[in-house]
């Protein structure tokens, strides 16, 4: 029974704000982990969730900058439940060694809260909305090793996720009012994402480089298309790699100095419908660390 981990978990909450009825419910979560070998573990988790209206949510009136934060006192709680299913396996292959990692996952919603941005809140700006029943789906994969490349230490991170996210209950509020797609997808979310991070050092001097790579944002608050129409339909359907590097050279055992240079070659992407991410740009940096248990 050593090679088996079980949790189990409760907990209870109880919500009012001023005279409105009380609301209260158990919350549930359970996992288990097995290890049938020495670098083998296999898991598996299951949580319920539960989030009562803030009484900003539903209540506050204020504003951001140009636009608005209204409030919405019809909104109610929203729940719902996700589980996990992965197994993560030790390697050894020549002189690599690490652990590979893959799961797969799918979590519902019910009465999901989300802030959208629409036009007539009453004004222009930002409301919390029960935006429906909601289901995503997905798979996780990712790798960190280490080992030598041409000889020289190496350190390997690597991951890939995918998603499928849907309304359960996919109507006219979501087709016309709330996103820029007539597509059964939620809004603000990349279907495939990945990132690799790879670092070698020789003698004092270590060199990285980082890529990040995000598929094309699907859907967005119909109202942004106002503000970001245009780039949207310039950049429609594309997706974003992002370089980075860096080098440092160890000048003691104590100090370094490095050189970083983020999106290396200069990419015109936008993560968020209106803010375009920052152009290619270098930091020079100094570290110095000091052993105060020597004074």
């Amino acid at each position: 029974m050593d090679k088996i981990n079980v949790s189990l978990g409760v907990r209870y909450e109880r919500n009012k704000i001023d005279t409105l009825k009380a609301e209260a419910k158990p919350v549930y979560r359970a996992g288990i982990n097995y290890q049938p070998a020495e670098y083998t573990f296999i898991r598996a988790s299951y949580g319920e969730a539960y989030r009562f209206p803030t009484i900003s949510e539903k209540y506050l009136s204020t504003s951001v900058g140009l636009f608005g934060v209204y409030p919405n006192p019809d909104l109610v709680s929203e729940t719902g439940w996700s589980a996990e299913v992965g197994i993560k396996q030790g390697f050894k292959i020549s002189e690599w060694t690490g652990f590979a990692d893959i799961a797969g996952f799918i979590s519902q919603y019910d009465r999901m809260m989300e802030f959208s941005f629409g036009l007539n809140y009453p004004g222009v700006g930002y409301k919390s909305l029960n935006v429906g029943d909601t289901q995503i789906t997905g798979l996780d994969c990712s790798i960190a090793g280490q080992g030598k490349l041409f000889g020289m230490p190496t350190n390997l991170l690597a991951g890939y996720t995918y998603i499928d996210p849907i309304y359960r209950t996919f109507g006219k509020f979501q087709k016309e009012q709330s996103s820029d797609s007539t597509q059964n997808v939620l809004k603000y979310r990349f279907r495939h994402m990945a990132k690799l991070d790879a670092e070698t050092t020789a003698n004092k001097v270590t060199v990285g480089i980082t890529v990040q790579y995000n598929s094309f944002m699907e859907a967005i608050d119909n109202a942004f298309m106002i503000f970001a129409g245009n780039y949207r339909r310039d950049h429609q359907g594309e997706s974003t790699m992002v370089w980075s590097a860096r080098i440092a050279y160890n000048i003691a055992s104590n100090a370094s100095i490095s050189f970083l240079c983020n999106n290396l070659t200069n990419l015109e992407y936008a993560l968020s419908p209106v803010k375009i991410e920052a152009p290619r740009n270098f930091t020079l940096r100094f570290n110095y660390n000091i052993d105060y248990s020597k004074n």
